[in-house]
């Protein structure tokens, strides 16, 4: 049984390369799959518009992403995000409405709470209040390129365990390109695929079109 276990610990180091995560320790989140993310800073004169977290709030359509087990071949996809408050830890609460078409042409809608601990940093923590404990509840979700009148990237990287496999981990990552319109014009996603490609090996071809005629 040792032995078997050793074994399996030895593969997961060859996996992932850092046997910490696999032994269960937690380490600062923003260090995503051992690369340090560096999140925008939503208060900067660049970014604030009047009221903490209000560059964030309004209407946002999903024009990018990876493949994600939740979204399956989802279109249509649209975020309202509203600002709610600040709780007694300083953490600021929005209140998220999710949307879309299911492959199977019903409508799909979300709510939820996303809190953002520790702002201005642009980290984001996603809980999607799934029936069963699974590795998509409390997603860290980071803002790696944002303009307010524009486009906001959110970034999510993670090692994974599977319990009955005993130390088997994967590494999930994931990219999503929210915009205030439809669509990008050429230009800003080739600056939007930079960012993302600067943070993680994901490139223009790891990313899906969202479909967003006639919704």
């Amino acid at each position: 049984m040792k032995l078997q276990l050793s074994l399996s610990l030895f593969i997961a180091f060859l996996l992932v390369g850092d046997l910490p995560d696999v032994m269960g320790y937690q380490e600062d989140p923003s260090w995503n799959c051992g690369r340090k993310v560096t999140p925008v800073d939503l208060d900067s004169e660049e970014t604030k518009s009047g009221v903490f977290g209000g560059s964030v709030v309004g209407e946002w359509y999903e024009v990018e992403r990876t493949m994600f087990p939740l979204q399956y071949k989802q279109s249509c996809n649209f975020f309202n995000i509203s600002y709610v408050t600040t709780d007694n830890h300083g953490r600021r609460l929005y209140f998220v409405h999710m949307s879309g078409r299911k492959h199977t042409g019903d409508q799909s809608d979300t709510y939820l709470t996303v809190v953002q601990p520790e702002p201005p940093k642009a980290h984001f923590i996603f809980d999607f209040h799934l029936p069963k404990p699974s590795s998509y509840s409390n997603m860290d979700l980071y803002v790696i390129d944002f303009h307010k009148d524009s486009h906001m990237v959110f970034y999510s990287c993670k090692h994974v365990i599977k319990p009955y496999l005993e130390a088997y981990v994967r590494r999930e990552k994931h990219a999503w390109v929210l915009s205030r319109t439809p669509t990008l014009n050429g230009t800003t996603l080739d600056h939007i695929h930079a960012a993302i490609a600067n943070v993680d090996k994901i490139t223009s071809r790891n990313l899906m079109t969202v479909n967003q005629n006639h919704c």
